[in-house]
């Protein structure tokens, strides 16, 4: 009789050990494909800002000023350019705008999806703007002292050629943000975006300001 009871204690313990291990598989079973649905939606929610981001950097290495503003505010970007180089728009703006990303690559590094806004981390390699402003400014005063006339179309042609000279690259990795207008992710501008694509123009601003 008690090795019956015995055998039987056994038994009810085996089961339940085998009922606590099926519960554990299924469990694991369940987190695990919650996990990979998270992850699948994330994915397809941030390929869509990704492609966004991707079209926007195209536009602006392109110098495509229509359609990148759907992306950026091209304007303003170039306006905040402007006023570090002290310039207004001449003849040779549409030329030095263009020149300004010709070289521009760009990689994202990571994305974070938050409902109506994106915080996307993005690396930048473009043309060293402190070289290329501090080139500009040096040959602008070496003509002043030749007593030349500095005039604003000499002075962008002069920017012009220092674009189109200066091959020293420089990596710039910022946090930019966009924001959901009219169906479409915008880039916000900010100071992070100026320093993303305009390398090395921060240390000038600080120059300046100093």
């Amino acid at each position: 009789m008690g090795r019956y009871i015995s055998d039987k204690n056994k038994k009810i313990k085996k089961e339940k050990k085998n009922t606590k291990i099926l519960i554990l598989f299924v469990a694991i079973v369940i987190i695990f494909s919650i996990i990979i649905s998270i992850r699948k939606n994330n994915v397809k929610g941030s390929d869509n800002q990704a492609n966004e981001i991707n079209i926007a950097f195209s536009y602006l290495k392109e110098g495509n000023s229509d359609k990148i503003n759907e992306y950026i505010d091209y304007n303003q970007l170039i306006d905040s350019f402007d006023e570090i180089i002290l310039q207004e728009p001449s003849q040779n703006s549409k030329d030095v705008q263009k020149m300004l990303f010709d070289k521009l690559s760009w990689n994202i590094k990571n994305m974070e999806v938050q409902d109506e806004k994106v915080i996307a981390t993005i690396e930048v390699t473009n043309k060293d703007f402190k070289n290329i402003i501090t080139k500009w400014m040096q040959n602008l005063v070496e003509k002043k002292e030749n007593e030349k006339a500095i005039d604003n179309e000499l002075a962008m042609a002069e920017l012009k050629d220092v674009l189109n000279q200066e091959s020293e690259m420089k990596t710039t990795t910022e946090t930019v943000i966009l924001k959901k207008e009219n169906e479409k992710w915008k880039i916000e501008m900010n100071d992070n975006f100026v320093n993303l694509v305009f390398p090395g123009i921060d240390i000038i601003q600080q120059l300046l300001n100093s």
